[in-house]
């Protein structure tokens, strides 16, 4: 059975769309560009001056060099100008090598401005910079981001800590205050305004500067080891014994003393030794005796 509606039973200024546990695909026309867009669930709003398309579930939109994913996402303004995302929210800039991940995103695409709220990390290829905070807001045309609140920086072994940081990507320059900490290699920085140059890992200090420095070259242990090992080794037995041992008791001992210990054996024949060159010359003795 089909049935036909009528035009003028149509409401021009609203339409709704909804369509549950299916994947859609639309194309929406922005001047020369394309927004594509797919979700478990779409609902859209033509209304004018209200304007609004929503994606709920497995939510991903592409428009101009960005690639969006998030549970919701709301597109709306004036040629679909806007948009409004939450949820497990990621951003890939295939053009600039930027991925973002954030719990909030708001997004201008002509004035390409974009607001990230909640734990926001903010990974930067080209530069091999990661950048983390709670409040980030970045201006695609200058490349200026601003990121406050537990600000946390790593660039290759340094680690970056403040409260406020401002990111110039063109300049590739790093500008952190409110208590900023800088940790490189094991040496730790501190100061009221630290100037980092990400492409060199230039750091510049400014105000209330504080530091320590682990000095690895301070561990020449080893050059003093081996100055010990031959002392130790040249002197101490031979020096030792010889200094203190020789003078007053090895000169009375020595005798004893180097026979027990080449052998306790010899001790006997040290002692005929002495007799027995007497025996044989005294043998004749007697019989010289025996004579008168």
């Amino acid at each position: 059975m089909t049935r036909s509606i009528k035009p003028c039973c149509i409401n021009p200024r609203s339409i709704s769309l909804s369509i549950l546990g299916l994947c859609l695909f639309l194309q929406l026309p922005l001047r020369a560009d394309t927004i594509s867009f797919e979700a478990d669930s779409v609902s859209s709003e033509m209304a004018k001056g209200k304007e609004k398309t929503t994606l709920v579930g497995n939510a991903k939109l592409k428009m101009d060099n960005a690639d969006i994913k998030a549970d919701r996402i709301e597109i709306l303004g004036k040629d679909n100008q806007y948009a409004f995302c939450s949820g497990n929210v990621t951003l890939l800039d295939t053009k600039k090598g930027l991925l973002i991940s954030t719990e909030s995103l708001k997004y201008d695409r002509k004035k390409e401005l974009s607001r990230m709220e909640g734990p926001t990390i903010l990974e930067d290829k080209q530069n091999k910079v990661v950048i983390k905070g709670s409040f980030v807001e970045s201006d695609g045309k200058s490349e200026i981001t601003v990121i406050q609140i537990g600000v946390r920086i790593l660039k290759d072994d340094m680690v970056c800590r403040s409260e406020y940081a401002l990111y110039r990507r063109k300049e590739k320059t790093l500008e952190l205050t409110g208590l900023p900490i800088v940790v490189k290699g094991g040496d730790e920085y501190r100061a009221s305004r630290i100037d980092i140059n990400i492409d060199n890992n230039e750091i510049k200090l400014d105000g209330s500067v504080k530091g320590s420095i682990k000095q690895a070259a301070a561990s020449p242990s080893p050059s003093s080891s081996p100055t010990a090992s031959p002392s130790t080794d040249s002197s101490p037995q031979p020096d030792a014994s010889a200094a203190p041992g020789s003078t007053p008791n090895l000169d009375a001992s020595t005798n004893p003393d180097s026979t027990p210990n080449i052998g306790d054996s010899p001790s006997p024949i040290a002692t005929s030794s002495p007799g027995a060159t007497p025996t044989p010359k005294a043998s004749p003795s007697p019989s010289a005796g025996g004579r008168p």
